[in-house]
């Protein structure tokens, strides 16, 4: 393992000896300047709003639902990942995970795949995915649901009907 015992101690030792000895106003300047600007780098970011809810399939609460939030106007596209009970909550490539996304109209997109190992060829498994949720559902074009997310918090639920 690289990260732990004697690697980590001789390689600060190292690092000291090369980079901080001697020790200069510089040296300790170019560190907090890196620091600081990463700070306000993250002070700024994205008006993200809370988007939360539930996917069912014909009334039961899905779990393991990938959900796609695809931008109509320029907005954030979002994404969650449903609980056991079929929860989620909407989260950014951008911004903090389940804070939600930035206001919008957004077409929604799901997928659930679960994998099959049942098929065999001889003694090598033969590893298939299963769509759980129906087709339609997997493109944010066909899948019918369309949702405006305003100021605030947003509750969106889902209820896919289907196979």
């Amino acid at each position: 393992m690289l990260c732990s015992g004697p690697f980590v101690f001789s390689f600060s030792l190292q690092y000291y000896n090369v980079i901080m000895k001697p020790l200069t106003p510089l040296k300790l300047f170019v560190p907090l300047l890196i620091v600081l600007l990463s700070l306000l780098g993250c002070s700024g970011g994205l008006d993200v709003q809370m988007v939360e809810g539930t996917v069912t399939l014909n009334g039961t609460p899905l779990d393991s639902v990938v959900l796609t939030f695809v931008p109509d106007d320029g907005g954030v596209m979002g994404y969650a990942k449903t609980n056991e009970q079929g929860k989620y909550k909407l989260s950014t490539l951008t911004g903090r995970e389940g804070a939600g996304t930035t206001v919008g109209t957004y077409k929604v997109s799901f997928e659930k795949t679960i994998e099959d190992v049942s098929k065999r060829r001889g003694d090598i498994p033969n590893f298939a995915t299963i769509q759980v949720v129906p087709k339609k559902y997997l493109d944010a074009k066909t899948s019918g649901f369309a949702v405006e997310v305003e100021k605030g918090k947003n509750v969106f639920n889902f209820d896919l009907v289907g196979q």
